[in-house]
């Protein structure tokens, strides 16, 4: 349900109430008045039940043109009064519940819009098409309300709050919600400058090289601990794909044998990029 359309309903809810209204009932009354002195009751009552109803949706129609046209003066309070007396005047039909959910979301207030068509869906149980239409509102009101706040920050913004995920885990995660949301974490250079893949300090699960390759041209520094060697081995094979163009820090710790000539791999394929490279064993 777009913001920009203050009424989403209005067209189809405003034909359907004056298709359904019938101009003789002025006619019928008459006839169920002359029953009634007849003394033909069962006439009378088939008729006058007829009119009441004929007159309930005047009703209803005339009170629906005129909270719409409180609405589009954006007197709300009045709006919402007339709501209520559709409420009042035919509570089984839905058009007075309907255009109370257009008046909270004429005002922005997705809250009592939902609160209304919860109350709606209790008056109007399954499988009734009041009941579908009113849960299809509320699907459309609730997915209008979720709000991307990637979008609608200032990017140095976002580049703040995503500053906070200090695990490459979640911030790759993030990166793969959305292309948007992949575009706009790139440009956000600070998180990527410096990647840490220490598994004993970090709750999450470990990023794999192939993962940090993905954003591999924005990453400076890595620091990574591996006792056992296949995550930095895997880190070699990335590394001469050359996905990592401006790395220039590079802290490696581990504890086999074949660390050393891992190591060696890849001083050999970065020996023009890096500026640091410190090698620890555990």
């Amino acid at each position: 349900m777009s913001k920009n359309n203050s009424f989403p309903f209005i067209e189809t809810r405003y034909k359907s109430t004056t298709d359904e209204l019938q101009e003789p009932w002025k006619t019928l009354l008459a006839i169920a008045q002359q029953a009634l002195r007849d003394h033909n009751y069962d006439e009378s009552e088939r008729i006058t039940a007829s009119v009441c109803s004929d007159l309930i949706k005047h009703m209803v129609c005339a009170l629906d043109t005129s909270a719409l046209t409180y609405l589009a003066k954006k007197k709300y309070a009045e709006a919402s009064k007339v709501a209520r007396q559709m409420k009042q005047v035919c509570p089984e039909r839905i058009e007075g519940y309907l255009r109370t959910i257009d008046i909270h979301l004429a005002q922005y207030n997705t809250k009592h819009a939902l609160e209304a068509c919860e109350s709606a869906l209790r008056l109007f149980p399954p499988p009734s098409e009041e009941h579908t239409l009113m849960s299809r509102i509320k699907c459309e009101i609730h997915q209008d309300s979720l709000v991307d706040f990637v979008k609608i920050l200032p990017l140095d913004l976002v580049e703040i709050i995503f500053g906070h995920f200090d695990v490459p885990y979640l911030l790759l995660n993030c990166a793969m919600v959305s292309k948007f949301w992949r575009r706009q974490l790139l440009q956000c250079s600070s998180l990527w400058r410096h990647i840490s893949v220490i598994p004993r300090l970090q709750a999450a699960p470990t990023v794999s090289p192939t993962g940090i390759a993905a954003v591999g041209e924005y990453v400076r520094s890595i620091e990574a601990e591996d006792e056992r060697g296949p995550w930095i081995a895997s880190l070699c094979s990335c590394l001469s794909s050359q996905k990592f163009g401006h790395l220039d820090m590079l802290v490696l710790t581990g504890g086999t044998i074949q660390f050393a000539h891992i190591c060696v791999n890849i001083l050999f394929i970065m020996i023009e990029t890096l500026t640091c490279f410190e090698l620890h064993q555990v």
